[in-house]
């Protein structure tokens, strides 16, 4: 609906001005348009995102790595000045975004996952300027499952004896 108030402002912004209509109180200023087409700028960025994120083809591995992009590229201070209001917005937005996407760090799956994918590895991190901590963190958990969970059974299929 922004979207084409923004296309027909100026059939709008006529429409607000003719007196007979009575509609002069809803005019907008000039800095009120403009505000509008940054509102709708950012909203098509997150819009974009959600559609991702509700693929099918969405994985674990590719949480992450959009999640880094949504987390630097989303963000208020990105270069463009905004009016006030939509910086209030966006830093509501990205602390609600913050919030969920902090629950990765307290999950296994995320670490194991981003470890193992092949296009990934800790090498992702190191590039994404991760700290060395955090790195050393995800290195371990691989570790730590596959001792807890796959080191004994592999030594025991080792162990069979092989039937000929």
């Amino acid at each position: 609906m922004l979207c084409s108030a923004i296309k027909y402002h100026t059939v709008i912004d006529a429409m607000t001005a003719n007196k007979s209509l009575k509609l002069w109180k809803f005019k907008l200023e000039m800095e009120e348009w403009a505000i509008a087409k940054d509102l709708v700028a950012v909203l098509l960025q997150y819009k974009n995102v959600t559609l991702f994120f509700s693929q099918d083809s969405a994985s674990v591995a590719t949480v992450i790595p959009v999640m880094d992009w949504i987390m630097s590229n989303l963000h208020y201070q990105m270069g463009k000045v905004y009016h006030p209001s939509l910086a209030v917005a966006m830093i509501l937005a990205h602390k609600e975004m913050d919030h969920y996407y902090s629950f990765t760090n307290t999950s296994t799956i995320y670490h194991i996952t981003m470890v193992l994918h092949p296009g990934m590895k800790l090498e992702y991190f190191c590039n994404q300027k991760w700290t060395g901590k955090w790195i050393e963190e995800a290195e371990c958990l691989v570790q730590e499952e596959y001792v807890v969970k796959y080191e004994k059974v592999a030594d025991e299929s080792n162990m069979t004896p092989m039937r000929i």
